[in-house]
Formats: structure tokens, C-alpha cells, sequence
């Protein structure tokens, strides 16, 4: 019995501009490029066929959602007799697979890697090659009678100069492969950065880029880069990286890869430039161990009426704080509990968008039975986060003589901080050592 295979046509095979879901026939075409069926999956779906008379009948299925994609065909097996022995099936069912199902959201070379083969690196250098809609921010190369280009003895045509990062750059085109890095037979194409006499002794730039070539076909850029991400580090004795296999001679002259249309084609280039400002901070914590806690008394509880009072500001580490207690509660104990707040004070003397990090405690004291009423917490302070607090204890608890929190009508609220974040900036006149 004839095992289908997954074999993915040219697409100047089975006549292209056929209408999708048309059934055509064809007999001398098949047999002349291919004597085995010709077999691809493409949605979820279902496609049945019979063998009739002398020919084979072929299914035509444009992918779905896809209408600039090449058309993909599923074929039967053809027979010049009718159903000979060793094909005795007259019926074939195709089971379409989930895993090759192309959606139109998705832009992955899974489908174009399909069309053509890709040059095999040697494993110098592996690329990644995808697809996508948007053109190169940087640079766009065209190139018009390329077939007279290909034959000039020149070997290598560079673009004018662009500005990437703060840096000159060019594209070099070698147009019948850069021999030197075994890139004969294919389109070799390199970023080169450009007006090196002009940067300082020692010069070095440390750069991630892609290279692009345009499918007019499909309307998209087809996008390489180093498949491991790594940078690429430019300097005086290594002034271009790119890639000496971009994409073999064959691939890229065919018409029905998109690459070169009307002898025209079109290259491109994104050049990201790392640079380091040596600006940065280091964030460290500290145990605050000494003089670390403060004490407020306060007196006539009786007698407040206001909703918040505020104490003196104090020291702790190297930032000022304050208490604030709300003698009725505050929130969601409003009229229930007596609430207590730790309030970083000068919080505009931090860096901007700094954040300072603290561990403490808020307590209310029993001064008869030192059985005081305590609270832990942490959180980071800034300016849009002054304070942090709890409410805590009832108000029933708190006015309770025998419990001794208010004594000769006052009350003695704390808070202690256990650790506190340290932030430093640095930069390259003070390097992070140096701290």
C-alpha cells in the first residue's frame, strides 16, 4: 500500500494561480517531476480522493486564512491502468494534523522554511530566520539590475553610510558569496561600521543587529540574527559581522521565493548599539541596631478632639520620621480602634523614583503590666507612600484602666525600626567598587 509522505510542492509546480478548492487534473506534469504521490497537510480538515481512468485527480488547497500564501496540494497516487495491484485502494483519507495548523495571527518561518531550503552554516554560525510585516528601522538597501551586478568583476558593493547608535555603519553585498568565509554559491551580506579613523584609540562597540531581504511576493521581511543572541563586538581588528550563507544563489534568483522580482531585490538592516552610561545604584539593608526606636507621650487623652495628631519629627539611620495616631481610628477602624502610623518625613530628599525599604514595629505600652500592644510590619516608603501603619488596639482595651495603657490620662506610643534599605548612586566617575 502507497504511504503517503509530507512533502511540501514547489510552488511553479501544480499551476499557482489556480483558484482555491478547484479540482484540476493533471497526468504528464506529475509524471514528469515526481513518480511517487505528492502529499501535504495543511489545516484540520478532511480531503478525499479517488483514482480514476489514466490520470490522478489533485485537490488544491490554499492555506486557510493565508491568501498571499503559496498554494499547497495533496495528490493521490496516479496509475495509467486504473487500480493496479499494490495500489488497491481506491479511497485514501487524509487525517489533516493539529500540530500544522497555520493561524494568520502567528508570524513564524514554520511555513516559509517549507517553500525552500536554507544554506546549511557548518555550524560557524547558526541563524534565526523569521518573518515579519514591519520594514527595517535603520536601513533599506535596493538593488535594480542585480543580474548585471552578479556579473560585474567586482566582488563586493556597499551601501552608502547610515547613522545607527551614534555610529556610521554600511551594508557590504557580495553578491556571489564571500569566498573568504566560505560563502560561495551564495548571497553573502555583512554590517560594517563605517569612519573608523574617526573614533578614539582603542575603539570598541558592542552591537546586536539583524539583516533583512524583502519577499515581494508575501509582502514581508525575512529577518536573521545570530540564533543565540549573543552581541557582536566591533573593534579595530574586526570592523564587519554578517552572514557569508545569507541564502544560496538558487533560493534567491528563483522568482517564486520573493527575493528578487524584475532583477530587483531589497536589503535591510536594524543595528541596536549597547552603550553604557556607568549609571546605576546599589541597594543594600541595614540592620539598625543603635538609637533605632522612638517614644511619644501623649497627654489629656480626654481632652483631644482632633481626628490626627502628628508628633515631633525624629531621627532613625539617615532619614527623618514622624508618628501619626488617630485617637478614634482611621479607615476601616474608624470609631474602633486606636491607629498608629510610621511617616517617613523628608521623603522629597530622596532620588527621584526611589524607594526606601523598612522593617518595623509600632507598639502602644502598658505602663503598669509592660504587656504592650504590638504590631510588626515592613513595606517600602516614597512619596506617593508615606506612611504604614495598623490599627492597633480596640478602644475598649485602650480606655480599660486595668489593662494600663492610659495612665493619669496619657499614653505612650513607639516605634522601632529593625532594617532599613541603604540606596547609593554610582557612575563611571565612581565606580561601583568604589563604594
Amino acid at each position: 500500500m502507497l504511504r503517503p509522505t509530507r512533502v511540501i510542492s514547489n510552488s511553479r509546480r501544480l499551476h499557482p494561480r489556480t483558484p482555491s478548492f478547484s479540482v484540476i487534473c493533471i497526468t504528464e506534469r506529475i509524471q514528469k517531476e515526481r513518480k511517487d504521490s505528492v502529499c501535504v497537510f495543511t489545516a484540520k480538515r478532511e480531503a478525499r480522493f479517488s483514482l480514476s481512468g489514466c490520470f490522478a485527480r489533485v485537490c488544491l488547497i490554499n492555506l486557510i486564512l493565508q491568501k498571499t500564501t503559496p498554494s499547497i496540494y495533496i495528490a493521490s497516487p496516479y496509475s495509467s491502468t486504473g487500480n493496479q495491484a499494490g495500489n488497491p485502494v481506491t479511497h485514501i483519507k487524509y487525517q489533516v494534523e493539529e500540530d500544522l495548523v497555520l493561524q494568520k495571527h502567528k508570524t513564524t518561518v514554520m511555513d516559509e522554511k517549507s517553500i525552500h531550503p536554507f544554506p546549511n552554516n557548518d555550524g560557524v554560525v547558526e541563524i534565526s530566520r523569521t518573518l515579519r510585516e514591519v520594514p527595517p528601522s535603520d536601513y533599506l538597501f535596493q538593488i535594480k539590475s542585480f543580474s548585471l551586478l552578479s556579473k560585474a568583476d567586482e566582488k563586493r558593493f556597499e551601501s552608502s553610510d547610515f547613522e545607527s547608535g551614534g555610529y556610521k555603519w554600511k551594508l557590504c553585498l557580495y553578491p556571489n558569496g564571500y569566498e573568504k568565509e566560505n560563502g560561495k554559491g551564495h548571497i553573502s551580506l555583512y554590517l560594517a561600521i563605517s569612519e573608523t579613523d574617526t573614533l578614539p584609540l582603542g575603539w570598541e562597540v558592542n552591537v546586536k543587529f539583524e539583516l533583512f531581504v524583502y519577499d515581494h511576493i508575501r509582502d514581508k521581511y525575512l529577518t536573521l540574527q545570530n540564533a543565540d543572541g549573543r552581541l557582536r563586538h566591533f573593534h579595530r581588528f574586526k570592523t564587519k559581522f554578517g552572514f557569508a550563507k545569507l541564502l544560496s544563489i538558487d533560493t534567491f534568483k528563483d522568482a517564486s521565493n520573493g527575493y528578487l522580482i524584475d532583477d530587483s531585490c531589497v536589503f535591510g538592516a536594524e543595528v541596536y548599539v549597547i552603550k553604557s552610561t556607568g549609571r546605576g545604584e546599589c541597594l543594600s539593608l541595614k540592620e539598625e541596631t543603635y538609637d533605632n526606636s522612638y517614644s511619644w507621650e501623649i497627654k489629656k487623652i480626654a481632652e483631644i478632639k482632633e481626628e490626627r495628631l502628628f508628633s515631633e519629627p525624629f531621627t532613625i539611620g539617615e532619614h527623618k520620621w514622624k508618628i501619626h495616631v488617630y485617637p478614634k481610628g482611621q479607615g476601616s477602624g474608624q470609631g474602633k480602634s486606636l491607629s498608629v502610623f510610621l511617616c517617613l518625613d523628608n521623603c522629597r530628599s530622596l532620588p527621584t523614583k526611589v524607594k526606601l525599604y523598612v522593617e518595623f514595629s509600632v507598639l502602644v505600652k502598658d505602663q503598669v503590666n509592660g504587656k504592650h500592644r504590638e504590631r510588626k510590619g515592613d513595606g517600602w516608603f516614597c512619596d506617593l507612600s508615606k506612611s504604614r501603619g495598623f490599627d492597633l488596639i480596640s478602644l475598649p482595651d485602650l480606655h480599660d484602666k486595668s489593662k494600663g495603657f492610659v495612665v493619669r490620662d496619657s499614653l505612650v506610643v513607639e516605634v522601632q525600626i529593625h532594617v532599613m534599605s541603604d540606596v547609593e548612586e554610582f557612575s563611571s566617575k565612581k565606580p561601583l567598587l568604589a563604594l
